[in-house]
């Protein structure tokens, strides 16, 4: 999986942008059964394309409207939030997957360099200053389970 830009709302329209920094473009690995659901999601995508014909729009991401556009970032997370209400996971926000990633990585001992890299930080030591506290070996509390 490859990060090479970003989704923005600018002056009212949908904009891809370069992401902030070098480091922020970036290829990313997966663990198998993420792989498999994304090769599922993208097979469906294929078929939707086809059944659309000249009215796909191939912005070429893995979220989509349906028709190939991509969804508006606000959009998808407030549809985010609606989910996590129902399900009683109140507070919950869509970036907030992004610390759960990070942590359950450190949790898990994987060396802050992969970690890094795959949240596209500067370096390993900014990773460790973000999220150091958690880390039981590093004084901090436990992460919630």
């Amino acid at each position: 999986m490859s990060v090479n830009a970003s989704l923005q709302r600018a002056h009212g329209q949908l904009v891809f942008v370069d992401p902030k920094t070098d480091r922020s473009r970036r290829t990313i690995t997966r663990p198998s059964i993420t792989v498999e659901a994304l090769k599922r999601w993208r097979k469906d995508q294929n078929e939707r394309r086809l059944l659309l014909g000249g009215a796909w729009d191939d912005a070429d991401v893995v979220i989509d409207r349906g028709d190939g556009r991509p969804v508006d970032p606000g959009e998808l997370s407030h549809a985010f939030a609606r989910l996590c209400s129902r399900v009683r996971l109140e507070g919950v926000r869509l970036h907030g997957l992004r610390h759960a990633f990070a942590t359950q990585l450190l949790a898990a001992n994987v060396d802050p360099k992969v970690v890094s890299h795959a949240l596209g930080h500067a370096s390993a030591a900014f990773t460790m200053d973000v999220y150091s506290h958690i880390l039981p070996s590093m004084g901090g509390r436990s992460p919630a389970r």
